[in-house]
């Protein structure tokens, strides 16, 4: 029964990511697209309020980071985990990317240093352009990962993690009203200012609805959830703080409905099973679809008789390629290793016996 729920915890929550993922992909070729090459969309589609699905991602990775880091783990195997989830998939998308944009996208490519520079994930740290404009995210992924190591593997106790995280929005709060300049240039660039409360919020929720606390840290969480409305109404505006809301409402409405093994019917799950197959791409998905997919747009034109429908092409090929990545890079590298772990720890087991 109990992994019968967790099953449907993930087919509701990866629901939830492959949704996401598309609203950023239509933003992008429906929207951004047309802003960058300083022309009039053509087209009566326009999903211009896709980039808030970026927020969505920042919620399920604070929830999941904090649901499935254990106190046990060691901080050097969850950075090498971290390490396989993130960089060889980011490797291969920005060779393709890079590749593509020298040639198709010229005016959008970046020197061969700052090229390289980009492989570390950090290029924004170096004041380097990244390759591709959606790479902005990943520094904000990879601090988050690092506070979460050290709140729960460091310290050893998951449970001070809304303390912290308390911590956390105060100082962000407080950079609002006092102008320090080095202070404010550190809590800037290293706590996520602008967008660490969102990740809070998938933290908060976990915390909310798949633990026991005691009646005061519940107030907390309550306290911590309006702080951090009130930081996001601030810095993102209020369409981008009502579309956060939503989407913090929707995931707690969705990890208590898949807590009870609850899913829809067999119509409904046909429906999402699209929708879950894009999640399991999601990330080489982002990664590759925004530079690839509007030089292909460019290439073939956006005022065609064809109209919008040109989008299938880039959509179907920003699949294709997020699939393969997914099957051939991300895969095979995560089994491997998670075999050869598996076989040092049951040496160690047989050791001790």
């Amino acid at each position: 029964m109990k992994k019968a729920i967790n099953n449907t915890r993930n087919l509701n929550l990866d629901f939830v990511r492959g949704v996401a993922c598309l609203l950023v992909l239509l933003y992008h070729y429906t929207f951004r697209f047309f802003e960058v090459i300083n022309q009039d969309n053509p087209w009566p589609v326009q999903v211009s309020f896709g980039y808030m699905g970026v927020s969505v991602f920042f919620m399920l990775s604070g929830y999941f980071s904090i649901k499935y880091t254990k106190e046990s783990t060691g901080l050097r195997l969850f950075c090498f985990k971290k390490f396989l989830r993130l960089f060889p998939a980011y490797w291969v998308a920005l060779i393709l990317t890079g590749i593509i944009t020298y040639f198709f996208l010229p005016e959008r490519a970046v020197s061969w240093i700052d090229f390289a520079i980009n492989f570390t994930m950090l290029e924004s740290f170096f004041g380097v352009a990244p390759v591709d404009g959606v790479y902005w995210t990943l520094q904000y992924e990879l601090l988050f990962y690092l506070f979460t190591a050290l709140a729960v593997i460091v310290f050893k106790k998951k449970k001070i993690i809304p303390q912290i995280s308390l911590v956390w929005l105060f100082i962000l709060i407080i950079r609002d009203f006092i102008n320090i300049d080095v202070v404010g240039k550190f809590v800037d660039k290293f706590m996520i200012a602008k967008y660490g409360p969102i990740f809070i919020l998938g933290y908060l929720v976990y915390f909310l609805l798949e633990t026991k606390m005691k009646r005061w840290k519940r107030i907390l969480i309550y306290f911590e959830i309006l702080l951090s409305f009130y930081y996001l109404w601030r810095h993102l505006g209020l369409e981008y703080f009502i579309f956060i809301i939503l989407a913090f409402a929707f995931l707690i409405v969705t990890v208590c409905l898949s807590s009870k093994g609850q899913t829809g019917n067999k119509i409904v799950n046909k429906i999402i099973h699209p929708f879950t197959f894009i999640a399991g791409i999601s990330y080489p998905l982002y990664l590759v679809h925004q530079n690839i997919g509007c030089a292909i747009i460019k290439t073939i034109g956006y005022d065609q008789a064809f109209g919008e429908f040109v989008l299938i092409i880039p959509i179907v090929v920003s699949i294709l390629l997020a699939y393969s990545i997914n099957r051939w890079i991300e895969k095979p590298i995560n089994s491997y290793f998670n075999k050869k772990r598996q076989i040092k720890e049951g040496h160690l087991n047989n050791g001790t016996k």
